[in-house]
């Protein structure tokens, strides 16, 4: 058996006791590209944001940039979840933490975010390419364009090229040209029956741009230092130093309402993996409690962050098992058909500059005017390691990084 892929951690074949004609890989690819925010609803909303930090404490444990757009994988592993029973189900739920929410209920709930979530700053896309003459359930098919908005379109695996062609054109067009080559025609295999591709697009400016960029140094450890480009300004945000973290918590607003990056910024040059342990055990809500209009001077690196994540591995440490095997029960995808999932894969880009956060097309650099205000203003020096929050409506975490140092792409 081949397994194929859908964007995560390390990618490895699957051995399983059926032969190959009984069991067809399953492909979920999770094309996610930037993010930003999510639903309203708080059942999506929670589940996801849970599944984002249990996610982003597994990749932490590898060193360097990290960059993951949770909400991605929860839409396509919850689209997936429509197809499950049994064990299968059952682990796909508790991994995605819906709980002992009904299906109706996720259904409904994933059909008011992504129908509210369309707009000038976030673009989020499902499409579903099932191999030509392959029959789909069809109320599984009703499911994925009902309430995940999903389009479908056959595809001809014995033509591997062409169809990662389509594919990866596709994932392009939705990412504005930021995600390329998201799979390869290796990845497509005599038993290919079906890729489930989410693309995800956010590009915002910052409701106040910066006004003052520069070369200084990143201390990416306290022995370490890496020349980078600095950016500066002074103004007032949503802020405060959290004695329990031991890091300081500032939140920056986009000019589209709703929409805003926290960034958490350790008070030691190496107090990051600290920090993210704590992180480990409490929720972005009670990040955001408490955090005051305060004056604040500002100073974050420039930087880009451009990763492809192969997530099977992470997700099988997480608690997926039996989607990967012989045992998946993914009867209702296919009319009973035997399917599992080979591979999970996201590849993500982010670009924070002095006028906003793309990830699709680069945007022009504009320079304000100073502001005259020579109130007293709080420091907040990003000049060592940090973590990163992307969020968007309701509160849902579209994005999660850190910022371990410079790669010179800035």
């Amino acid at each position: 058996e081949q397994p194929v892929c859908l964007c995560g951690a390390q990618s490895s074949r699957v051995q399983c006791s059926v032969s190959a004609a009984d069991m067809k890989a399953f492909v979920v690819v999770a094309l996610l590209l930037l993010h930003q925010v999510m639903g309203d609803t708080q059942l999506v909303t929670q589940a996801s944001n849970q599944f984002a930090n249990d996610l982003y404490q597994k990749l932490a444990q590898k060193p360097d940039n990290v960059l993951v757009c949770p909400i991605s994988l929860h839409v396509a592993l919850t689209l997936l979840l429509q197809g499950a029973g049994g064990t299968t189900a059952t682990e796909l739920s508790s991994v995605l933490k819906l709980g002992t929410a009904s299906n109706a209920d996720v259904k409904e709930a994933y059909k008011t975010v992504l129908t509210g979530i369309q707009d000038d700053v976030l673009k989020i896309a499902n499409k579903l390419y099932p191999a030509v003459g392959y029959q789909l359930s069809p109320d599984y098919l009703s499911v994925a364009r009902e309430y995940f908005l999903s389009d479908v379109q056959g595809l001809n695996y014995s033509d591997p090229n062409g169809a990662v062609k389509t594919i990866n054109d596709f994932v392009a067009e939705k990412t504005n040209n930021k995600i390329h080559d998201l799979i390869s025609a290796d990845t497509i295999t005599d038993l290919t029956r079906l890729i489930i591709v989410n693309a995800v697009h956010f590009q915002a400016t910052w409701k106040s741009t910066f006004t003052t960029a520069y070369e200084d140094y990143f201390k990416v450890t306290p022995d370490k230092r890496v020349k980078t480009k600095l950016m500066t300004q002074t103004g007032y945000f949503d802020y405060k130093e959290d004695p329990t973290l031991e890091a300081k918590v500032l939140k920056m607003d986009y000019d589209k309402e709703g929409y805003s990056m926290v960034f958490i910024l350790p008070n030691k040059e190496d107090g990051l993996p600290a920090v993210e342990a704590k992180l480990a055990e409490t929720s972005l809500e009670n990040i955001l409690k408490d955090l005051k209009e305060t004056r604040v001077e500002v100073t974050i690196p420039k930087f880009k962050v451009e990763q492809t994540l192969e997530l099977k591995e992470i997700l099988e440490k997480m608690g997926l098992k039996e989607v990967f095997s012989s045992r998946a029960n993914l009867h209702g995808v296919a009319n009973g058909d035997n399917l599992y999932v080979s591979d999970v894969i996201q590849k993500t880009f982010i670009n924070v500059h002095e006028n906003g956060t793309e990830a699709a097309a680069a945007t022009g650099i504009f320079a304000v005017t100073q502001s005259l205000d020579v109130s007293p203003y709080t420091p907040f020096q990003a000049d060592h390691p940090f973590t990163f929050y992307l969020i968007g409506g309701g509160g849902v975490l579209l994005f999660n990084g850190r910022f371990q140092q410079p790669n010179g792409k800035e």
